[in-house]
């Protein structure tokens, strides 16, 4: 073996992405039926058998990269296939093994000899998409109620440092980490934020950058409608119809489901709140203000959504369309 070969984390990598696979096939199979259960658990048990060794192989030469191979062979071992149901959204084993891939995924990621991708996992979670539909319209109802834009400046940072505060707080505290991700947040958070800056976070960056630069009150309307309405039905849509592909695992049925609810959440939205967001307008010309700024948050959201794959999407779809949108608003 060679000097490189010998120092090259490429079989870490390979050995990270066949576990990504295995966390994939768990979550789309909900393993209900006995028959599903033995062959997973026999992948389960080769894993935690190649994990070992490789905890093994790296122990001087990369001691973090062998604990996080050492955790998660022990839970590959531990995991009960009778009692997971194929989610990653709860507390169960599963979930535990799903934030341990991404956090060796994220050291591997930085690897100059790791060639094969690592993505983030993105399980099916409905209570997140949830939450977010419903931030969207509480986000769009204060912007509706309060036509001041330093009364939501403050209420934006308020917000956003409480969310800073808290990211702060679980890196220096790993035990509150687990308590927020496993417990508090548990049902909406993603295995990834375990490790990285949650999206919620993001969000409020982006509202305060967003109101700070002097984006018009419809254009802020329009941000955070279609970030809460149209994010989640392009994961909805792509998921179940999204064969052909655009961008990495983007798909067309996606982006064009994206567009399609954004642009009828705002101009709705603005259809019902037309006398305190357009009054005196007669149709004709409410038409000509509602109507582009909706095609344009459509059309900016969906972009910045298809190309958000290393860059977190609560940011740029706010600030994208909020961007656009300040041009026709």
């Amino acid at each position: 073996m060679t000097d490189a070969a010998a120092l090259s984390l490429q079989p870490v990598g390979l050995w990270v992405a066949e576990l990504h696979g295995f966390l994939v096939e768990l979550q789309e199979r909900r393993q209900a039926a006995a028959a599903d259960a033995l062959p997973m658990a026999e992948k389960a048990r080769r894993l935690a058998d190649k994990a070992r060794v490789l905890a093994q192989q790296w122990a001087q030469a990369r001691p973090q990269v062998a604990q996080r191979l050492q955790h998660i062979s022990q839970r590959l071992a531990a995991l009960d296939l009778s009692r997971e149901r194929g989610t990653l959204v709860r507390t169960g084993m599963a979930w535990k093994i799903a934030k341990h891939y991404e956090g060796i995924a994220r050291m591997l990621r930085a690897e100059p000899t790791v060639a094969v991708p690592l993505p983030e996992l993105r399980p099916k979670n409905y209570a997140r998409n949830a939450f977010h539909i419903g931030n969207g319209f509480f986000s769009a109802g204060l912007y509706t109620a309060i036509d001041d834009r330093a009364t939501m400046l403050w209420i934006a940072l308020g917000y956003c440092a409480w969310m800073l505060g808290l990211e702060v707080a679980r890196r220096l505290n790993p035990r509150l980490n687990r308590y927020l991700v496993d417990k508090v947040f548990g049902a909406i958070a993603r295995p990834s934020e375990a490790w990285r800056m949650n999206s919620a976070s993001w969000y409020g960056i982006a509202i305060v950058v967003m109101l700070a630069s002097g984006a018009p009150r419809l254009a802020c309307i329009a941000a955070v409608l279609t970030l809460g309405l149209g994010d989640p039905a392009a994961a909805l849509i792509g998921r179940r119809w999204g064969q052909r592909k655009l961008y990495g695992r983007k798909s067309l049925a996606g982006s064009l489901g994206f567009f399609g609810v954004a642009c009828a959440a705002v101009i709705t939205w603005f259809a019902v709140f037309a006398p305190t967001l357009l009054p005196d307008l007669g149709f004709a010309a409410w038409a000509a203000q509602a109507v582009p700024i909706a095609v344009v948050a459509g059309f900016a959201g969906a972009i910045a959504e298809l190309f958000s794959d290393r860059l977190e999407d609560n940011l740029t779809i706010t600030l994208a369309v909020a961007g656009c949108c300040a041009f026709v608003a």
